[in-house]
């Protein structure tokens, strides 16, 4: 099991190279439902936060992308993406159906 430093050091490599992304087009949507520290949820659902939705916002907005989270239980969320009504599933575990619905 990876530890949460490393997964955070892991998410921020990750995103170190922004400036070579193009800037985004159009809004992307994030599903967003809570897990823990990684997504959380204000009790009246009017604000997501946590480590995922900030490093989004951070390191994104400095390559001109905004983010849309809209809050849906997990289930749903996987099932936007799967549909292509939505562009990142936060905290997905690589399964071989989501490799086939995600272009892996």
């Amino acid at each position: 099991m990876m530890s949460f430093r490393r997964l955070i050091l892991l998410a921020v490599a990750c995103l170190n190279d922004i400036d070579a992304w193009a800037a985004c087009s159009r809004p992307i949507i994030v599903p967003a439902s809570q897990i823990g520290m990684m997504v959380s949820i204000s009790k009246d659902g009017g604000h997501v936060s946590g480590i995922y939705p900030d490093l989004l916002r951070t390191y994104g907005g400095t390559a001109g992308c905004t983010f849309l989270f809209p809050v849906i239980p997990r289930l749903r969320a996987e099932k936007m993406v799967e549909a292509g009504r939505a562009d990142v599933f936060l905290g997905a575990v690589q399964l071989p159906t989501r490799d086939a619905w995600g272009g892996m």
